[in-house]
């Protein structure tokens, strides 16, 4: 694996290099991006997977936590990141196979682990690509802001603000809106 090259592997790198530093994260991918060797297209895809997985990660560790018999907390930090790297590809990524997804997270787990945490990394991706279908959230009748606050990857106490500022409906459409991807526009 050349990691210079890798996406995912920079990827990696800067997921956890977010969590020690808890440094801004466009600081830190202009740091990873001037240091890799990517190709325009990798640039593209490693921005993809590192800013999509920071947006996502309440969701994700949701999922992970649904599928996991180990809990979250006793994961080892690179590893969880993997994890949510994979995750992210499996559920969010429609261009990535999920077969890709899961191949890729092994290699990093073996790379930045052992053959343990490339098995477990490939049991547990493995079992989310196979049920993703099957995710249950927290009810929306009973628990709107759990529901919201789980699948949409938002703080609990905004969405209950959104709640009763906005009432559920509306609340729901801006957390949608909210985790779009941004439309490119040139002036020219």
């Amino acid at each position: 694996m050349e990691k210079n090259k890798n996406p995912r592997f920079l990827a990696v790198k800067t997921l956890n290099m977010l969590e020690k530093k808890e440094d801004f994260l466009g600081e830190v991918l202009n740091f990873h991006l001037k240091q890799g060797r990517l190709t325009p297209l990798n640039k593209a895809f490693y921005t993809e997977l590192v800013s999509g997985t920071v947006r996502m990660r309440k969701n994700l560790d949701y999922v992970l936590g649904l599928f996991s018999r180990r809990p979250l907390k006793k994961i080892q930090p690179t590893l969880l990141n993997i994890l949510r790297l994979g995750a992210y590809q499996i559920l969010y990524l429609d261009r990535v196979p999920v077969s890709a997804g899961v191949n890729e997270s092994v290699k990093l787990a073996r790379y930045f682990g052992h053959q343990g945490t490339a098995d477990f990394t490939n049991a547990l991706l493995r079992k989310i690509g196979s049920m993703q279908g099957a995710i249950v959230y927290p009810s929306w009748e009973q628990k709107p802001g759990s529901h919201l606050a789980f699948k949409y990857s938002f703080p609990l106490w905004v969405v209950e603000l959104w709640i009763n500022w906005l009432g559920r409906e509306e609340t729901l459409q801006l957390c949608r809106a909210f985790n779009q991807r941004p439309e490119m526009h040139l002036r020219a």
